[in-house]
């Protein structure tokens, strides 16, 4: 599930799994770095399908990710043709992950909708949980047993699984992690931050205040009040080439390696020109 609590939401969550602590196994042992380099590895995978140029004219669109190298090597059945209802707190439930099926649903309403929400759901579960713990939940199946009760609908998240709250938290920033890195990776981002805006006037923020960005050789102003806002006002002009991923979901990754941020900490900031371009990685 994507879930994006509440303080108020996750304190409701952590009384419900009080009592359960300690009592089944951890998550998947894995660190930040590892997650965005093995993220990494599978986009190549992505790009050595579909070609270079044709991800550069493109883009990356979940369809061809899925077609190129989900289903393929990965044999992950994608079910988005059913309303998944809501959990027990009354929230909708956007998508699931059925480890013993490898199967992967999205709520439909989010295509109904046409919800902004809907490919960084399909990305988390397919990608997220199903590429990075799929198979690891697979090999540890007698571990995890109510993850295989697909009788009552449990998915890797939902409610009744066994997993204390701070289990359920690590997988989902796990997934989430794995997933945008995987269709956004920061090197792609990057490319195309090179292309699209005047590398000659490099971002920097300097707190709240009125910028002026070239992007594709024309100018435009637009007031920010934080890196993250700035980010995300880049992030709208790359959209395209991301076929629905929100640009809150892709800001992050431009934070993390466009912006000069002046001092500003938001995690995992690169140097300004640390990230290698696609033709670099792949020569």
């Amino acid at each position: 599930m994507n879930l994006l609590y509440t303080e108020r939401a996750r304190s409701k969550k952590l009384r419900r799994f009080e009592g359960h602590m300690q009592t089944y196994p951890p998550p998947k042992s894995i660190s930040k770095v590892q997650i965005r380099q093995e993220a990494f590895d599978l986009w190549l995978e992505f790009v050595a399908e579909m070609g270079v140029g044709y991800v550069l004219r493109h883009g990356v669109d979940f369809d061809d990710f899925y077609d190129a190298v989900l289903y393929p090597k990965y044999e992950i059945t994608l079910v988005a043709n059913e309303d998944l209802g809501v959990d027990d707190d009354g929230s909708q439930i956007f998508g699931k992950y059925l480890a013993k099926d490898n199967t992967a649903f999205v709520n439909r309403k989010l295509f109904d909708d046409n919800d902004p929400r809907k490919v960084f759901t399909e990305i988390h579960e397919s990608i997220g949980h199903g590429v990075l713990h799929g198979p690891f939940l697979r090999e540890n199946a007698q571990k995890y047993p109510k993850l295989y009760t697909t009788e009552d609908g449990i998915g890797l998240t939902g409610t009744g699984t066994g997993f204390n709250w701070k289990q359920m938290d690590t997988f989902e920033w796990q997934a989430n992690a794995f997933a945008v890195n995987a269709f956004a990776p920061r090197n792609y981002v990057w490319c195309l931050y090179s292309k699209m805006f005047d590398m000659e006037r490099k971002i920097r923020y300097c707190g709240p205040s009125t910028y002026c960005l070239v992007c594709n050789g024309t100018s435009y102003r637009v007031f920010v009040s934080s890196p993250l806002q700035l980010a995300w006002v880049i992030a709208k002009r790359m959209q395209p080439y991301f076929w629905g991923l929100s640009a809150q979901s892709l800001a992050y990754q431009v934070l993390a390696v466009a912006i000069d941020s002046n001092g500003y900490s938001q995690g995992g900031l690169n140097n300004w020109d640390s990230a290698k371009s696609i033709g670099e990685i792949l020569s």
